[in-house]
């Protein structure tokens, strides 16, 4: 992402998906940009929940009281 920054900022673009190239993806991404859309929002993360012994094999994301649960199938 970070070496490839100047080039995002040259687009016209208004929203990119960055996506795993190593993940299967079962969520519907127009439903995810239109999610952003819709709340105005600087980011939007797709994850899942994991059991705590699965987390060590896992990247992480911990949230806070503020975060916010959408199903985007």
């Amino acid at each position: 992402m970070r070496q490839n920054i100047d080039d995002l900022n040259k687009t016209s673009a208004d929203y990119f998906l960055i996506l795993s190239g190593d993940q299967l993806y079962n969520i519907n991404l127009l439903n995810m940009v239109e999610f952003a859309k819709n709340t105005d929002a600087d980011l939007v993360v797709a994850s899942i929940a994991v059991k705590p012994s699965e987390a060590k094999r896992m990247g992480l994301l911990k949230t806070n009281n503020q975060s916010q649960n959408h199903k985007f199938s």
